[in-house]
């Protein structure tokens, strides 16, 4: 270690064992018994100091990449459109069933006010998010007005996020 920084011109540190007595005038290189060559600075309290060498720019990249979504399409029963059904996109981290999202409740509520859209009297819903790239995401389709538009079963989707295609989900009765 004292033989590299001294190398490097710090003159406290060039205590290298087997360095010839002898230096050259110009201060470049010294042999050592052991075949090695120490570079010394010329002068006992000089720090040789070289320009760097020129290089390319380095593009400096930081932070994870995301994308935007948007998932379009329509809740048909029977093929007929169904209105008020609940459609929401689960962020990762978020575990549910069809009928249950898992976490504490109030934050679970927060995250269905927050994020949950209702179909149209059409059937048609559109919802949109941002996060990792990823090739599906996962909807949540929950019948919550109870029997007023009839009683379907809950569904837990993948759907594609690359596509412009509407998303038709067919629901079934309870």
């Amino acid at each position: 270690m004292g033989l590299l920084l001294g190398a490097l011109g710090f003159g406290g540190c060039r205590t290298a064992h087997n360095v010839a007595a002898k230096q050259p005038a110009d201060g470049s290189a010294a042999p050592t018994k052991g075949g090695r060559v120490v570079v010394l600075p010329p002068e006992p309290d000089t720090i040789v100091v070289r320009p760097p060498e020129p290089r390319e720019p380095i593009a400096l990249m930081y932070g994870v990449p995301t994308m935007n979504f948007r998932v379009r399409g329509q809740v048909l029963a029977k093929g007929k459109p169904v209105r008020d059904i609940q459609v929401l996109v689960l962020d990762e981290g978020i575990e549910a069933t069809p009928d249950t999202i898992y976490g504490p409740p109030d934050r679970v509520s927060r995250y269905v006010e927050s994020q949950a859209v209702r179909t149209l009297p059409d059937g048609t819903f559109e919802v949109s998010g941002q996060g990792r790239p990823l090739p599906t995401v996962r909807l949540l389709v929950r019948d919550t007005d109870g029997s007023n538009n009839g009683s379907y079963k809950n569904q837990l989707l993948e759907v594609p996020t690359h596509s412009d295609e509407e998303v038709i989900i067919n629901l079934e009765r309870k």
